[in-house]
């Protein structure tokens, strides 16, 4: 039996005995690539999704992102140049962003200034605001799933919101939690 050795792999093998070892040895045609350079910093779409250069690197763009930036602390503060390395400094990026030697500095500035009262204030209202905010969702949520009514094994029908529809328990908690505001008002008026 006869076998057949094709003229590419003839010529292949040519070439590799030669040295030529990039030499093509069969022509194709169909199909040729777009190649486009990108730069530092360049954003382009492609196949969907959006891509960026940041150190020489192609990386994708996520709505994560964001997120990450404010989680991750970088190598070194972005207001003093200093070193990350404690865990305060890791700390003190996520909520001021800053290092621990900055915030040291600015919390001492605000209270040479007379400022440190004012400034701790405003933190514990927005805190107590969150809470209440919190609050309110998690009632609301109860409410959606309490105020069905439940039939037991004995074939009774069980109403767990007391008897009340759910518009009157919803003015009744906001009704308490204006309350809750008007005192922590008046609470942070007599302290001044």
């Amino acid at each position: 039996m006869k076998k057949n050795i094709s003229e590419s792999k003839v010529k292949r093998m040519r070439n590799i005995v030669k040295g030529n070892y990039n030499d093509r040895t069969r022509i194709q045609s169909g199909y040729s690539k777009i190649n486009t350079e990108y730069k530092e910093g360049d954003v382009w779409e492609e196949r969907g999704k959006t891509w960026t250069i940041k150190n020489g690197i192609k990386q994708n763009i996520t709505k994560l992102d964001l997120a990450r930036q404010k989680l991750i602390p970088p190598i070194s503060c972005p207001k003093c140049d200093g070193p990350m390395n404690h865990d305060l400094s890791k700390y003190y990026w996520q909520k001021l962003g800053m290092c621990k030697n900055c915030t040291v500095k600015f919390h001492t500035r605000l209270k040479i200034d007379g400022k440190w009262n004012e400034y701790v204030k405003e933190l514990q209202g927005k805190n107590f605001e969150f809470w209440l905010d919190d609050i309110k969702k998690e009632y609301e949520e109860w409410l959606d799933t309490s105020t069905k009514k439940y039939i037991t094994e004995t074939g009774y029908v069980e109403n767990w919101t007391g008897g009340k529809s759910k518009e009157e328990l919803l003015s009744n908690f906001n009704t308490k939690l204006n309350n809750i505001k008007e005192k922590s008002n008046a609470n942070t008026e007599r302290a001044d």
